[in-house]
């Protein structure tokens, strides 16, 4: 069974991205070492709905946000590249949780403040178990 990886907005455009690797238009462009030429004024706007519009606009937003010819996965990938890849993005995941945990409780904390509990002396208090980052089923 294949792992699930979350979906998560891409940086150019706000599209579904797994942030595994970069997408076709940019590893096609650093593949072909392509230029672009904008037909307006280079300042097009670049979503979901007009990204195929301009492909220069689209190609700098790419190299503005810091997409990289480095990063871009050209054939197949090892097991360690995408143990590695799936590692970072379970990273990422959690960050995000996180993240909303804190903007959730944030204000609930505020206005309730919670007793704070005496850490027992001469032992140090029971935390819980640490999960694995990574998590995959087999």
């Amino acid at each position: 069974m294949k792992a699930q990886i979350e979906i998560i907005p891409c940086k150019i455009c706000g599209d579904k991205s797994s942030g595994i690797h970069y997408g076709g238009f940019f590893r096609r462009s650093q593949q072909s070492n392509a230029t672009y030429s904008c037909p307006r004024q280079k300042n097009c706007v670049i979503d979901r709905t007009s990204r195929n519009r301009c492909q220069h606009c689209r190609l700098q937003k790419c190299l503005t946000v810091g997409m990289s010819r480095d990063a871009v996965k050209f054939g197949r990938m090892s097991k360690k590249q995408r143990d590695s890849l799936y590692a970072e993005v379970q990273k990422h995941r959690l960050q995000q949780q996180q993240q909303q945990q804190q903007q959730q409780q944030g204000p609930l904390l505020m206005s309730h403040p919670q007793p704070q509990q005496p850490e027992p002396r001469g032992r140090r208090a029971a935390l819980p178990p640490i999960r694995p980052l990574l998590q995959r089923p087999h």
